[in-house]
């Protein structure tokens, strides 16, 4: 398949055809009682993000329904992806519960499988609105916006093609919390044009999430849903966080469509951001989303020195600083994706995607010197200790 990176709004399109053709596959491999809603929700009308989401959750059951029955004697490989594939899923409390009591792979498994089962049947009824005969009682699934009480939603519109939706457990701050997302994504329009191309292809929908621990999150099994902290930050943060997870969403988009890494579990690549080994997947992830928080700044950078984009000094400041940052990691994390490529743990493919970004990387990164110099002592400073830190790891990487 030929990819035109440039143009990405098309990969929602392919990404839809291949859930539809996943969930005919479904029909077929699902256990009986389960098969006749793959065929209903093939048919329904209903957006595609949430049949991705029901046939990712079909697929692990069907997953682990053939691994349960290959399970004999001491721990084996059968074992270990067994316990990789649940302990990544959101059934995996209920897995590690039983385990923990019982010590016993088969049960523990077994356990999960009935739970993926009848959520994939409340999945149907509630999300899909298929009569079935009877409902089981399920835990609700937050990031499919079943919250514990009443909901709000509203269109957030900026024109008339382009929507996402905000929908809310929060009734009390809904309004500010409304006209804070329609106010960002206006300045994100005018003052980073490009990102907003990016942004408006690939996010449907914005719930947000209250814990100070989280600043935001999304699923690759649930693409273009993100979940934001509306509460603990501040508004360049929010232009900040908008537009890291649709960087996972753009990137989540073409992990269903192809696979660009030969998987590698070992924590080998030092990352920037974390300050701490990550495997290949991680660093490949990190780069592709925090290069969407480089051409944010960059863009907003030159604003301000036009005085097209009105800040405060601190803010100023913080713009200045967030690109040196971001330009500095994002040069040291693509020379470890290169080496990977090298050692062909990375794909042609997912080779053209990278590539793709970081021309655009390093023509921005030629204003990190101009950049550097506005900024203030403490910040210089902190950019310099950084850099000296990424110079020392860079020793020890391991290709």
């Amino acid at each position: 398949m030929t990819y035109q990176f440039s143009a990405a709004q098309v990969w929602p399109q392919e990404c839809a055809l291949k859930t539809q053709g996943q969930l005919k596959i479904l029909a077929n491999k699902l256990p009986k009682s389960l098969r006749p809603l793959a065929h209903k929700i093939h048919t329904c009308d209903k957006s595609w993000e949430y049949k991705y989401f029901w046939s990712q959750t079909a697929y692990l059951l069907v997953r682990q329904k053939s691994r349960i029955h290959k399970i004999k004697g001491a721990w084996g490989p059968i074992h270990d992806q067994l316990f990789e594939d649940w302990n990544r899923s959101e059934h995996a409390e209920i897995f590690l519960k039983t385990l923990n009591k019982t010590s016993n792979m088969k049960l523990a498994s077994l356990e999960a499988e009935k739970k993926v089962a009848l959520q994939l049947q409340a999945m149907a009824s509630d999300v899909f609105s298929l009569k079935l005969k009877s409902k089981s009682k399920v835990p609700k699934i937050f990031e499919l916006g079943q919250f514990p009480k009443d909901k709000s939603s509203s269109k957030v519109s900026l024109s008339r093609s382009d929507e996402i939706l905000f929908e809310s457990w929060d009734k009390k701050n809904f309004k500010k919390h409304l006209e804070n997302i329609t106010h960002s994504l206006a300045l994100i329009k005018t003052h980073s044009p490009t990102s907003y191309e990016y942004f408006k292809s690939f996010t449907k929908k914005i719930i947000p999430i209250q814990q100070k621990e989280l600043v935001s999150y999304s699923l690759q099994s649930l693409p273009g849903h993100s979940f934001i902290n509306l509460y603990n930050r501040d508004r360049l943060d929010l232009l900040d966080d908008l537009l890291h997870e649709n960087g996972h969403h753009h990137l989540n988009h073409f992990l269903i469509l192809e696979e660009p890494l030969v998987e590698t579990p070992e924590l080998t690549y030092y990352s920037p951001w974390r300050e701490a080994r990550r495997p290949l997947r991680g660093i490949f992830h990190a780069y592709m989303t925090f290069y969407f928080a480089q051409k944010l700044y960059f863009d907003l950078m030159n604003e301000t020195q036009l005085n097209k984009f009105e800040c405060t000094k601190a803010e100023t400041q913080k713009i200045l600083y967030r690109f040196c940052e971001e330009t500095l990691s994002l040069n040291y994390t693509a020379k470890d994706i290169e080496r990977a490529y090298k050692a062909k743990k990375i794909t042609k493919m997912g080779h053209q995607l990278f590539t793709h970004f970081r021309d655009l990387d390093r023509k921005m990164a030629k204003s990190f010197a101009k950049a550097y110099k506005l900024l203030d002592p403490i910040k210089k400073k902190k950019i310099k200790k950084l850099s000296e830190n990424l110079d020392s790891q860079a020793r020890w990487t391991i290709s």
